[in-house]
């Protein structure tokens, strides 16, 4: 077990739900755009991502492949319900503690609130400091053995941008 470099995003921004079911809202084109410009300045930093897992909404999943295509990755995208519907916080960082070593970084690509509990979870903080807003990205250097995250860096939608310091 070792240090594995986690990244947890939320989907851009979808379309309402005024008259389609939760599971089946789209991006928005503004929300494409977003998170193709979030995906660019994702690929710019280190580590190397290798891995994705997803939510099975749609909203989710055009969000990963979009993030995918900006990566160069072309394939370890998997859907997975206990993303969109975790039984608890605990299960979803099981998933992340048993990640195979041969993986060189993680994406999940999920929802509010769950990417904020999450976050708050791994970063053993009572509450993530930093707004979770559509596009957004996280990165964490995740201990797989003490099961303990550490901040590296937020790429927020707007701009995007790159935060360095968590709190600022």
């Amino acid at each position: 077990m070792g240090v594995l470099p986690v990244f947890l995003a939320r989907h851009g921004q979808a379309e309402p739900g005024y008259d389609v079911a939760d599971g089946q809202r789209s991006l928005t084109g503004v929300g494409r755009r977003s998170v193709r410009a979030v995906g660019k300045l994702l690929a710019a930093q280190p580590p190397h991502i290798d891995r994705i897992l997803t939510s099975p909404l749609v909203r989710a999943v055009q969000t990963a492949e979009l993030l995918a295509g900006e990566l160069g990755i072309d394939e370890g995208i998997a859907a997975r319900r206990i993303v969109a519907e975790p039984p608890s916080t605990a299960a979803l960082v099981d998933v992340i503690a048993e990640v195979p070593a041969n993986i060189q970084g993680l994406l999940i690509v999920g929802h509010e609130p769950t990417m904020s509990i999450l976050a708050s979870a791994l970063l053993r903080m009572a509450e993530y400091p930093r707004s979770f807003l559509p596009g957004t990205v996280l990165a964490l250097r995740f201990d797989q053995g003490s099961r303990r995250g550490a901040f590296d860096f937020a790429i927020e939608p707007q701009g995007p941008r790159l935060i360095t310091d968590i709190n600022g």
